[in-house]
């Protein structure tokens, strides 16, 4: 089977991320594809300068403690395919989004509509990396939430200290 029509399956929930390619190519292909997206949507939001290397420092970092993961429960040869998957899927999940972060207002004036588009999106994305992992390092569901949990929330707070907020005093 095609590998992108893999990926929109996995992002519908009926496919997994084993059944992905294992290839430094497909890889390469997701890393590139999550760095646009996640640029992009930075992009429309207006969220400040340096918005292609903060994503490409996201997906590194996101990257990296996906590693830290497999690598602790000694699955390490499952990386290719779970960040291909996960990156893969999350790439599509952004385009789909796309609409709602270019609307071009700030993040006090969006419109509850448009919050709740961005909620529903964030926790379908976060869905999928619960599967992907829960799969991939063989978990019961409650323990996968938690790793992908702290995998995002370990992103954020490297991306927080890189790249500090300095407009909350304005």
């Amino acid at each position: 089977m095609n590998p992108v029509v893999q990926l929109v399956s996995i992002t519908l929930f009926r496919g997994k991320a084993s059944d992905l390619p294992a290839t430094l190519q497909w890889v390469s292909i997701t890393v590139i594809a999550a760095i646009a997206t996640s640029f992009l949507n930075r992009q429309f939001a207006n969220t400040g300068s340096n918005l292609l290397f903060m994503a490409i420092v996201e997906v590194s970092i996101y990257s990296a403690f996906i590693y830290l993961m497999l690598r602790v429960n000694q699955k390490t040869e499952r990386f290719m395919q779970v960040i291909t998957g996960i990156l893969g899927a999350n790439a599509i999940i952004q385009l789909v989004a796309a609409p709602l972060f270019s609307s071009g207002v700030s993040i006090e004036e969006l419109s509850l509509l448009t919050t709740l588009g961005l909620l529903l999106v964030s926790a379908w994305s976060f869905a999928i990396s619960v599967v992907i992992l829960r799969d991939a390092l063989e978990f019961k569901l409650a323990p996968a939430i938690l790793v992908t949990f702290g995998c995002q929330a370990a992103t954020l707070i490297g991306l927080l200290l890189l790249f500090p907020i300095t407009d909350l005093a304005a």
